[in-house]
């Protein structure tokens, strides 16, 4: 199985970055030249941000002999990830150019396998990369495989089945993945706590002028891992003020609603309406006794 890998991956042990760092990684061709004069790459310590639209649980049934042939239900989450965490405007931020050292194919997507362990103190997270290979079908016929990045994430049972819930209920709109202090992730000195571009070493790239002082790793654990999942929940909606609403009713005479909608059947009961319809039945009463008076006036 050969890796497909265009560079070699020198230690320059006499580079001193800000004072932080006396070695760094630099590419290199087959005749030592340095491919990108201008990178020089140390570990990268801070947080690397996934994201994902999409996660899907697996439920397999595994039958165990050891246990007098009782059967297992294992239940896995899967998804693929892009660097970056999304905003309000649903815009990514903080996106990472992620490829191998020895190659500048980009990685674009992660691959995340979440799956539980019995004691929370087994919780961990390990990131492996392995670059693209050639090997032979069944066929004996050449097969090109791609780059493959992927995260293994372990939770706790209760964590890892609250997450399943939350999946299977399909309520979630987006999750954010964080990392921090991946081994193996390098990227260029800056003063600040993020990068535009980073470089993974692995197992299988040639590193050459090595020596004890190198301090570097492969892809492995991260120091910290956390999720951060949205879920919207759609309420009523918002009734915006209209020029009707000034004039204000009493309270009685609103709608169920709170509003100040008008309603028949609700204004013949209010004090000052009451009042008028007194007024006008003593006048109609009046003017029957009066036309009664000139009625007997004009008879006799």
């Amino acid at each position: 199985m050969k890796h497909l890998l265009d560079y070699k991956v020198k230690l320059n042990s006499k580079a001193e970055i800000n004072s932080l760092y006396r070695w760094c990684l630099n590419e290199v061709s087959e005749d030592g030249l340095q491919i990108s004069p201008n990178f020089d790459w140390i570990p990268f310590r801070f947080r690397l941000y996934f994201t994902t639209h999409s996660l899907k649980v697996f439920t397999s049934v595994r039958q165990s002999w050891e246990t007098e042939g009782s059967l297992q239900i294992v239940k896995t989450i899967s998804g693929e990830f892009i660097s970056g965490w999304l905003d309000n405007n649903n815009e990514l931020k903080d996106v990472v150019r992620f490829s191998i050292f020895g190659t500048k194919r980009p990685l674009e997507y992660f691959s995340v396998r979440i799956s539980e362990v019995q004691k929370p103190d087994e919780e961990q997270c390990v990131l492996t990369v392995i670059p693209s290979y050639k090997r032979e079908d069944e066929l004996f016929r050449e097969v090109v495989e791609k780059d493959y990045a992927g995260f293994d994430i372990h939770l706790s049972a209760d964590k890892f089945a609250a997450l399943v819930k939350v999946v299977e209920d399909g309520k979630v709109d987006s999750v954010s993945f964080s990392v921090k202090e991946v081994q193996g992730v390098y990227a260029t000195w800056s003063p600040t706590i993020f990068t535009l571009d980073a470089k993974i070493l692995t197992e299988y790239n040639d590193l050459t002028n090595t020596d004890a002082s190198f301090e570097g790793t492969t892809a492995g654990k991260a120091s910290e891992f956390s999720f951060t999942l949205k879920i919207t929940t759609h309420l009523l909606p918002i009734r915006y003020p209209s020029a009707t609403d000034d004039l204000e009713l009493p309270y009685e005479n609103r709608t169920e609603n709170g509003s100040n909608e008008v309603q028949p059947d609700l204004i013949t009961g209010s004090e000052g309406q009451n009042e008028l319809l007194e007024v006008l039945k003593s006048i109609r009463v009046l003017l029957f006794v009066g036309l009664a008076i000139l009625l007997v006036i004009l008879i006799k």
